[in-house]
């Protein structure tokens, strides 16, 4: 079944009308699950790339492409007190 089970109609009815006016947001909790993790990202990558460039001296297209992920994540986090308001 695309797009996975679907409730019954009756469940569906029991759901509370959706607040477009005043949604309910998550943004501080986003926020600081973010910076709760990044330092845990940035420890994985820069311990993947030495292993990858300083140990094994073999680097493959994949540490580039992390690479470039890290510059686009570091874009994004610098970001992203302005997007979870």
């Amino acid at each position: 079944m695309p797009g996975g089970p679907r409730p019954p109609l009756d469940v569906v009815a029991s759901w509370p009308a959706p607040n477009y006016i005043n949604p309910e947001g998550r943004g501080p909790v986003t926020s600081r699950l973010a910076y709760a993790l990044s330092p845990i990202t940035f420890f994985l990558v820069f311990g993947r790339l030495w292993v990858r460039f300083y140990v094994q001296r073999n680097s493959g297209v994949d540490d580039w492409l992390m690479i470039a992920a890290l510059v686009i994540f570091l874009l994004h986090f610098a970001w992203l007190p302005e997007l979870t308001v």
